[in-house]
């Protein structure tokens, strides 16, 4: 055996066979990933500025503490990952299957989401103000603790939806399905509702003083309603 197999044999041993590698503190501005797999990888406290991953694998990876600020994911599958107190503001992410993600403590704030599939997934304590959000599954979606002011939101679907301490002063929601959905204390202040099945919607315990529906302000409407209603006898 050579100097060489004898030093590759002893990395190996030193890694283990089965122990996923952890990466700490390590600055990987710019990196770019294309057909890739990360089966099991850890990062922690890691710098990932201007990433850029296309068509990769990155099966029950693990993100703590990262920043990725500006960085694009095309075509990639992010189904199980999870994200601890990671930074990834002004991301993009197109084509991303990102089903059953587990996110915390996270800034997603001015991130641009096309045909993203964020199904069962589990997000909170996230800031994501300003995001764009198109051709999303947000079916059976559990966030809690999130902010989304002004952001846009079209074309999703988002059945059985769960949202609870949302803030989304100023967004604006389009074509967006919300059949079956929760939402308890949510500000929309502001928010601008269009195309918009409320079909059998319950609304409990609201301030709903300005809120306009087709031009109708509701408010006025019940008020109206409640004149015309004859004297008790």
């Amino acid at each position: 055996m050579g100097k060489s197999d004898k030093k590759k044999k002893k990395d190996k041993d030193k890694r283990g066979t089965d122990k996923p590698r952890v990466v700490e503190s390590e600055d990987w501005t710019g990196i770019r990933f294309r057909d890739v797999t990360l089966d099991s990888a850890r990062l922690d406290n890691v710098s990932a500025r201007g990433w850029v991953a296309k068509d990769v694998d990155w099966t029950d990876l693990r993100l703590d503490d990262a920043a990725m600020p500006g960085a694009a994911f095309g075509d990639v599958d992010l189904s199980k990952l999870k994200l601890a107190d990671c930074s990834l503001a002004d991301a993009v992410f197109k084509d991303v299957d990102a089903s059953n993600i587990k996110i915390s403590d996270a800034n997603f704030s001015g991130c641009e989401l096309a045909d993203v599939d964020l199904s069962r997934a589990s997000i909170g304590n996230v800031f994501a103000a300003q995001i764009k959000l198109r051709d999303a599954d947000l079916s059976r979606l559990d966030a809690g603790d999130i902010k989304l002011t002004s952001a846009v939101i079209d074309d999703c679907e988002a059945p059985d939806l769960k949202l609870q301490n949302a803030n989304l002063a100023g967004a604006s929601l389009n074509d967006v399905a919300l059949t079956g959905a929760t939402l308890s204390d949510v500000d929309l202040t502001d928010a601008k509702l269009t195309n918009v099945n409320l079909q059998n919607v319950t609304i409990d315990d609201a301030n709903i003083e300005g809120l306009t529906i087709n031009g109708h302000v509701i408010a006025d409407l019940l008020a109206d309603r409640s004149d015309s209603k004859p004297p008790n006898d």
